[in-house]
């Protein structure tokens, strides 16, 4: 029996997917000055004319690979956070599955975007709503994980925010400096930050019923 035929919209999501993936590894490669729409349509193995059928310019095929490689990377560590222990100790291992991510290569790529928009003011504006979504999404997923404490602790939010901007600091300087720019302690102290931050405080009220 022969397979069936795949449909136009299925082809169509195929090669937008190719497209995508090729534009992340061709950042993580070559950095967003030296990406080119005909360097990405090589690598994704299609015609010019089809990449710009899906991206009419560089910044919109770039920002969706943004958005395409953070959904990525969110999809990837979602059975991990699922598996975590319950008890003391979770704060840091959630705090060492979000360390991961941001040395996966798909995070550098996010990097890229993050420093050539500070010049670039159309790319900074289309990229923007992404970086914040992003952002807003980490809150969230930590809120979903520590539900009592995040209800409960006065310092709950802005704690996982300074531990955010911390990693994503943390990580840049391991692409600059290597692994060296990133010590034990440094993550440790993190890991304390966190445990504080999940403290359940038992005399805060409760949610209103």
């Amino acid at each position: 029996m022969s397979p069936a035929r795949r449909t136009q919209a299925e082809r169509s999501a195929e090669t937008r997917r190719r497209v995508l993936d090729a534009a992340v590894d061709c950042l993580v490669d070559r950095g967003y000055a030296r990406t080119t729409v005909e360097e990405v349509a090589r690598r994704a193995g299609v015609s010019l004319g089809a990449e710009r059928h899906h991206f009419p310019s560089k910044i919109a095929l770039l920002t969706a690979a943004c958005r395409h490689l953070l959904d990525g990377l969110a999809a990837d560590y979602r059975e991990p956070f699922a598996a975590l222990p319950s008890g003391p100790g979770r704060a840091s291992a959630a705090l060492r599955i979000w360390w991961q991510s941001f040395q996966d290569p798909r995070s550098y790529a996010a990097l890229e975007m993050y420093f050539a928009s500070r010049t670039d003011v159309a790319l900074r504006e289309a990229f923007t709503p992404i970086a914040d979504a992003h952002n807003a999404s980490f809150q969230r997923g930590t809120a979903l994980l520590f539900p009592e404490a995040a209800a409960s602790n006065p310092r709950f939010e802005v704690s996982w925010r300074t531990i955010l901007d911390v990693l994503q600091g943390m990580a840049i300087g391991r692409v600059l400096f290597g692994e060296q720019a990133v010590s034990a302690a440094q993550l440790r102290f993190l890991e304390e930050l966190a445990e504080g931050a999940c403290v359940v405080d038992r005399k805060a009220p409760g949610p209103a019923g």
